[in-house]
């Protein structure tokens, strides 16, 4: 009868709330772990490219573009998880 009476509110909204905790820290890791890597790998291969094409500015252009492109999803994929991190 006691365990009846006893409010389990504060534990239940406890519980909620480190699922919900949970929940954005995978969420975080999986865009660490996956969406930061692919543009990353993206700059680390174009560097040598553009360093071979020093002389030839037609291919360091079009080098350069992929490059401004990476980094923009690289800065994009940072904003979401900092917009993550502060749900």
């Amino acid at each position: 009868m006691i365990g009846a009476m006893q409010d389990i509110s504060t534990p239940k909204l406890y519980g909620q709330q480190l699922e919900e905790q949970n929940a954005r820290l995978k969420k975080i890791a999986w865009l660490n772990s996956h969406e930061i890597r692919r543009p990353l790998c993206n700059i680390t291969g174009l560097i040598p490219l553009i360093k071979a094409c020093a002389n030839n500015t037609e291919d360091l252009n079009h080098l350069l573009s992929l490059l401004e492109k990476a980094s923009t999803e690289l800065d994009d994929t940072i904003s979401k998880i900092n917009e993550t991190s502060q749900d």
